[in-house]
């Protein structure tokens, strides 16, 4: 399996220029994939140019890659700086995480389309309406939508300080349709952080403060906190109008059909996220998870033993994903 990072977000380049662009020492630990740099203009509707970076990572059996773009400085800094300040004098929701049973340390701006905090809601609208015209324009899980669009359903904080959260294990979020993640730290605050993973190798994404990156459900990412403290706003987006994962098993079933074990694994997930208190759809998500185990995935080699263990009856019950 291969992975190829092309990557641009740097302080002292200019929003089109990749002069002074140098990452290979800001990737601790775990080793790295290679890593490229490469640069094009995007230009919004609100016409400010926006330069972007996109990196591809290949699974195993997938004909198509997985694909996630870099979008430096979507956020001023001053933005950045108050929209932060506002979680800071909110509290943090410590209920346990569903991944590892961990305090959350998490706080809901937007949840399933409802908000959540009004005033944080305000402070991030102009992110968001970047990110929705980014995505609505430049991914095709979003424009074969039934709606032709994808929305932003879902939106919170994360922090990662010394006493508190460190990581989140390297997982896909199944329950949405595309991740963005909009760094709310200065590169230097912090070692480590997010990090893209080919099963094989991780590789960590020094975002600046403000800058975003953008991924479908098909990404394996995780976070850890090295050093430092860092704070995230993530945002998931889904293809249903009335944000729910009413058409999510749509979103892999033709590659899994075709025999994918990355789409196989893909699609169980999904089915489990969308239709969790279904029978029908419980053995159908299991029948798909021991189809990419058959072929050889490790992932999902690993839950369906785990879920054998759990006497789960070979499906493993989802999780609401990791929220870098």
């Amino acid at each position: 399996m291969s992975c190829h990072l092309l990557f641009l977000s740097c302080k002292d380049a200019s929003s089109t220029d990749l002069t002074g662009c140098n990452y290979s020492k800001a990737l601790p630990t775990y080793g790295r994939a290679e890593l490229d740099v490469t640069a094009e203009g995007w230009l919004d509707s609100s016409d400010r140019e926006q330069t972007v970076a996109q990196g591809t990572l290949n699974y195993l059996g997938a004909t198509t890659p997985s694909a996630f773009t870099i979008l430096p400085r979507l956020v001023d800094s001053l933005d950045v700086a108050a929209l932060r300040a506002m979680a800071d004098a909110q509290p943090f929701d410590l209920r346990p995480d569903s991944v590892d049973a961990q305090p959350a340390h998490e706080l809901y701006i937007l949840k399933d389309g409802v908000t959540v905090l009004a005033d944080l809601h305000v402070q991030m609208a102009a992110a968001l309406s970047r990110l929705s015209r980014f995505v609505n324009r430049r991914l095709t899980i979003c424009q074969s939508a039934p709606t032709r669009s994808c929305r932003p359903c879902t939106a919170l904080i994360r922090r990662y300080r010394p006493d508190e959260r460190r990581a989140h294990h390297e997982h896909v979020d199944g329950h949405a349709a595309v991740t963005a993640v909009v760094s709310l730290s200065r590169a230097a605050e912090y070692v480590g952080g997010l990090y893209l993973s080919n099963l094989s190798s991780r590789t960590f994404l020094p975002l600046e403060r403000g800058d975003a990156v953008v991924h479908m459900s098909d990404v394996f990412h995780g976070v850890d906190v090295l050093e430092g403290e860092r704070w995230s706003l993530v945002v998931w987006f889904l293809t249903c109008a009335r944000c729910t994962l009413g058409d999510a098993t749509t979103w892999w079933r033709a590659r899994a059909e075709a025999g994918e074990p990355f789409a196989q694994f893909l699609h169980s997930r999904t089915l489990l996220h969308a239709h969790r208190a279904d029978g029908a759809a419980r053995a159908a998500a299991a029948h798909w998870l021991t189809q990419s185990a058959t072929n050889s995935f490790l992932p999902a080699m690993h839950l369906l033993g785990q879920a054998h263990a759990s006497g789960e009856g070979g499906v493993p019950y989802p999780c609401q994903g990791s929220h870098p």
